[in-house]
């Protein structure tokens, strides 16, 4: 009776592993067979899907089926450049299916390990980021399986809203770590998702975008680096446009040392803010720069004043090239602290 059993447990074991490693190859088969029909599908959405491989796939559990060593290129036309291709690649270390009901029967999805790149100086669609390393993603909530396509699509704009800065009704985990570039420099910050008591949304880490500021050499406060982490999609341009104008306003000063490089920079810098972005988001960054500790009460009153005239400048639709002119000639810019003094003086007396 114990050598029946026994051998009864080996077959049962034997039976196991054959259904196991062979429907581990069953499945790679299907899926390599299946993979031009894929291609096809997405080329009727205008993208080009180019060397899909993987290593394996495997029920790495009873209930949960792992792909392993995804890998894909894929090239599409560019957003409003048809004429432009993107080229992007994309890696997955390993890619869960999990089945989580059965009863009204519901699956999980996530990845781990994801990398995602574009091809030279391109930015990733719907992102201003230019790479995603050691990415990981998750559904959240179960998918029920009669509900899939309506369900991954609701996923899918959610997704889309989060790198919208859009707080989203959501219970999806997304954490990356992301590399962008301002003026030839480049820095990583890791990107995830918090939750809020109106629905979930992206943010920076606040230490790498410290490290960030340090590589681009800006000067930012702390209520600055909190913006800028707060608003990840928009980290890129804002320290572009920091950099921009510190560096127009230096080298216009080196040509002519009468020019007030200070106001320059200040107006200018809240001018691109503003058209860039809008009033109010552009005066919330200008303003957490002003309490920097460096600053004179001066110095601060001349800032405050000279990036609400760049505002204006916007506002009004003022061509970038006049900003200049008017720096050096509007009675309204204020070209030094000490005129901020001398009129404070003028109205106490």
């Amino acid at each position: 009776m114990k050598k029946f059993l026994l051998s009864l447990l080996l077959l049962i074991i034997l039976l196991v592993a054959v259904i196991y490693f062979g429907s581990g190859y069953a499945l790679g088969y299907a899926a390599r067979k299946m993979t031009p029909e894929l291609q096809a599908a997405l080329a009727d959405r205008g993208i080009q899907l180019h060397d899909l491989t993987f290593r394996a796939i495997r029920f790495t559990s009873p209930v949960q089926l792992t792909v392993f060593d995804l890998q894909a290129a894929a090239s599409t036309a560019m957003p409003g450049r048809k004429a432009e291709m993107l080229n992007a690649h994309v890696s997955v270390g390993r890619f869960d299916v999990a089945m989580v009901r059965f009863k009204d029967p519901a699956i999980r999805l996530s990845c781990d390990q994801v990398s995602l790149y574009a091809e030279g100086d391109q930015q990733i669609p719907g992102t201003t980021f230019g790479r995603f390393d050691h990415g990981y993603w998750s559904c959240g909530e179960p998918i029920p399986i009669d509900r899939l396509e309506s369900t991954i699509s609701q996923y899918l704009a959610q997704f889309n809203g989060l790198f919208q800065e859009k707080q989203t009704a959501t219970s999806m985990r997304i954490r990356a770590l992301v590399t962008f570039n301002t003026r030839g420099r480049q820095a990583q910050a890791y990107l995830y998702t918090v939750n809020e008591p109106d629905g979930a949304r992206l943010r920076f880490e606040t230490a790498d975008i410290q490290k960030a500021a340090q590589i681009f050499e800006l000067e930012l406060s702390a209520d600055e680096i909190e913006i800028i982490s707060y608003y990840p999609s928009r980290a890129p341009l804002i320290m572009s446009i920091t950099s921009e104008a510190r560096r127009t306003a230096r080298e216009s000063h080196a040509r002519d040392r009468s020019l007030p490089e200070d106001a320059y920079r200040h107006v200018l810098w809240s001018y691109l803010l503003t058209r860039a972005f809008d009033e109010p988001f552009a005066q919330q960054v200008t303003d957490a720069h002003e309490i920097l500790p460096t600053n004179t009460a001066a110095e601060r009153r001349m800032d405050y004043i000279n990036n609400r005239i760049g505002r204006e400048y916007a506002r009004r639709g003022v061509p970038q090239n006049q900003i200049l002119y008017l720096v050096c000639n509007d009675p309204q810019v204020v070209r030094s602290p000490e005129e901020v003094q001398t009129s404070v003086a003028a109205m106490g007396s």
